[in-house]
C-alpha cells in the first residue's frame, strides 16, 4: 500500500521562496561564469604541461637496476608492479598477496521511494501530493527506517546480521623493477579482479555467485548482509613520472607549476599515454563548458522565477510565463556562456581570438558591402529635370 501526503503552499510563500531563489541564482551565475573563464585557462595550461612532458621524457627500456644517471629525469618505462605483502581481512578469512584488497558490503533493507505531483491552484497557491512506496533492495549503506513517512514501515530496518562496512587494504610496499612505486601511482591501477570466495568460506557463511551471504541467500530477510572482495594483483604497468631517490614524483612544469604523472595498465607507449592525457584534457574542457553553461541557464531561470510566481495567481498564465521565462533564460544563459568563453580566449588564446575577430569583422564588412551594392542596383536613378 502506498502512503499519501498532501500539502498546500500559499501564493505568498511561493513568491517568498522564488525571491530567496534569486540570491542562490546570483551565486550560481557567478560560479558558472567563473568556471567557464577558469576552464579555458586551465585547458591551455594543462595542454602546455602535457606538451612539456612529451618533450622532456626519456624512454627507459629496463628498470631492473637503480641508475643514478636517471635521478631527476622524467621517464617512461614499463615493468611489473609487484609486492610481497599479504593482505588480510580477518572477519572473512580472506588472505591474498595483492597490491590492494577491497571489501564491498551490501545490506538487504526496506527502501522508501517518493513521487510528487504538483497542481497550481487559482489564487497562486500550490497543492502537492507526495506518494511514498516501499520495497526491499540490496543497498550499499544501512537505511534509517525511523525517518520513513509511513508509520507502518518505521523501525523495520533495525536488525543487521553483521556490523561491517566497505574497506580497502593496501600493500605496505609496491615495487616497479628496482624502484619503489609511490602511492599516487599505485592508486591509478585499475585492474580489479574478483576474489574467489569459495576458498575462504567460513562456518556460518554461505557463498553464492562469489558473494558471502550472512543470512539466507535464496530468500533474504531484512538485515541480511552480502559481501564481495576484489583485489589488484601484481601486474605489468607503464608509467610516466620523474625519478626521485629510488622512487618517483610527479613532473612539475617549470612555467606554470602544474603536476603531471601517468600510469596505464599493460604495455603502453609514451605516445599513446600522452595522447590519452590530451584526450582527458579535452574531455574536461567540454565537460566544464557544458556544466558552466547549464549553471548560467539555471541561474537565469532562478532570477526569472519571481515573474512566474507572480503570474501563478492565474494558473494558465503562470504556466505560460514560466515556459517563456525558461526559454529566454536558456537563450541568455547560452549566449552569456559563449561570450565568457570568447572573452577568456582574449587572454588565454589571443592569437586565435584575434584571427576569429578579424574573420568576423571581414564577414560583417563583406555583408554590409554586399547589402550596399544591392541597394545601388535596386534603387532607380532619379528622374530627369522637367523641360522648360
Amino acid at each position: 500500500m502506498a502512503y499519501t501526503e498532501t500539502t498546500h503552499t500559499s501564493w505568498g510563500k511561493r513568491l517568498g521562496s522564488s525571491l530567496m531563489g534569486v540570491i542562490f541564482g546570483l551565486a550560481l551565475f557567478v560560479a558558472g561564469t567563473g568556471l567557464l573563464y577558469w576552464n579555458e585557462g586551465n585547458f591551455i595550461k594543462t595542454r602546455a604541461l602535457i606538451d612539456q612532458t612529451a618533450s622532456a621524457l626519456v624512454h627507459i627500456e629496463n628498470v631492473d637496476k637503480l641508475d643514478s644517471r636517471l635521478e631527476g629525469k622524467l621517464i617512461h618505462a614499463t615493468a611489473m608492479a609487484e609486492t610481497q605483502s599479504q593482505l588480510q581481512d580477518t572477519q572473512f578469512g580472506v588472505n591474498v598477496k595483492a597490491i590492494s584488497l577491497t571489501r564491498y558490503v551490501e545490506y538487504y533493507q526496506w527502501v522508501e521511494h517518493t513521487e510528487k505531483k504538483e497542481r497550481d491552484k487559482l489564487g497562486g497557491g500550490k497543492e502537492t501530493v507526495t506518494i511514498y512506496t516501499y520495497d526491499k533492495q540490496w543497498v550499499g549503506d544501512p537505511v534509517d527506517s525511523e525517518s520513513f513517512k509511513d508509520p507502518d514501515y518505521r523501525g523495520l530496518n533495525s536488525r543487521l546480521a553483521m556490523q561491517v562496512s566497505d574497506h580497502t587494504y593496501y600493500a605496505d610496499s609496491v615495487t616497479f623493477g628496482a624502484y619503489r612505486l609511490p602511492t599516487f601511482l599505485v592508486n591509478k591501477m585499475s585492474n580489479d579482479t574478483a576474489i574467489d570466495m569459495q576458498q575462504f568460506n567460513k562456518a556460518g557463511m554461505k557463498v553464492v555467485d562469489n558473494q558471502v551471504y550472512i543470512g539466507n541467500a535464496e530468500l533474504p530477510d531484512v538485515g541480511d548482509v552480502r559481501v564481495r572482495f576484489t583485489a589488484v594483483f601484481p601486474s605489468k604497468v607503464s608509467i610516466i613520472a620523474q625519478v626521485n631517490q629510488g622512487s618517483f614524483v610527479p613532473f612539475i612544469s617549470p612555467t606554470n607549476q602544474q603536476e603531471f604523472s601517468a600510469l596505464a595498465m599493460g604495455v603502453r607507449s609514451a605516445d599513446s599515454m600522452i595522447a590519452d592525457a590530451h584526450s582527458d584534457n579535452k574531455f574536461w574542457l567540454w565537460g566544464c563548458r557544458i556544466g558552466g553553461i547549464i549553471a548560467c541557464i539555471v541561474a537565469w531561470m532562478l532570477l526569472f522565477a519571481p515573474l512566474s510566481a507572480l503570474a501563478k495567481v492565474i494558473p494558465p498564465l503562470g504556466s505560460l510565463v514560466g515556459f517563456l521565462s525558461a526559454g529566454i533564460a536558456s537563450i541568455i544563459g547560452l549566449l552569456w556562456g559563449v561570450v565568457v568563453i570568447a572573452m577568456s580566449w582574449l587572454r588565454f588564446r589571443p592569437m586565435i581570438s584575434g584571427i576569429m575577430l578579424a574573420v568576423a569583422a571581414i564577414v560583417v564588412i563583406w555583408v554590409l558591402y554586399r547589402k550596399k551594392q544591392k541597394l545601388k542596383i535596386v534603387t532607380p536613378p532619379p528622374p530627369p529635370p522637367p523641360i522648360q
